[in-house]
């Protein structure tokens, strides 16, 4: 499937950004999800 790079909001890492992730994860794709606020 796919490499996706998920990028987070204003907000920062919120828990719909990593449910959204899983999800996407369950369904074959390989997810970054990088921190820009924490590293």
């Amino acid at each position: 499937m796919a490499t996706i790079l998920l990028l987070h909001s204003a907000l920062g890492l919120r828990p719909g950004v990593h449910a959204f992730a899983d999800l996407l994860r369950e369904r074959g794709h390989e997810i970054e999800v990088p921190d820009f606020y924490e590293g």
